[in-house]
């Protein structure tokens, strides 16, 4: 007597994802990203954020009212020119780099075209 063959495997035409914050998400802004190829062959990418230096330390005059007046000059301390932040590093794979380079034109080009909509120029 000949086995019966196993019926193929049946998949739902349709899958739901539960999207759940980790404790540790936080939204962050990016100005730029530097990165590259692992050793590991995987993709890193360090997103920072520019700003400018803030200072350590200043002195601000006090009027006869209370109110600050003007910063003291010469009081200040602290790091010049612009502070870059390394806010986050990703690592991820070939496969999830092809991925998200398809994200983002998608995005890219959509938003290009609602910026030429408003007649604003793309950056």
């Amino acid at each position: 007597m000949a086995e019966e063959a196993p019926a193929p495997k049946q998949f739902p035409s349709t899958i739901g994802f539960h999207y759940l914050k980790s404790p540790h998400y936080r939204t962050v802004h990016a100005d730029g990203a530097v990165g590259g190829v692992s050793p590991r062959a995987e993709i890193d990418v360090t997103f920072y954020s520019e700003r400018l230096a803030i200072p350590n330390y200043l002195e601000m005059s006090v009027g006869e009212d209370g109110l600050l007046g003007e910063e003291v000059k010469g009081t200040r301390t602290g790091k010049t020119g612009i502070i870059r932040e390394v806010e986050a590093t990703v690592i991820f794979d070939l496969a999830a780099a092809k991925t998200f380079l398809t994200w983002f034109e998608k995005h890219v080009a959509t938003l290009e075209e609602a910026l030429r909509d408003k007649g604003d120029r793309p950056k």
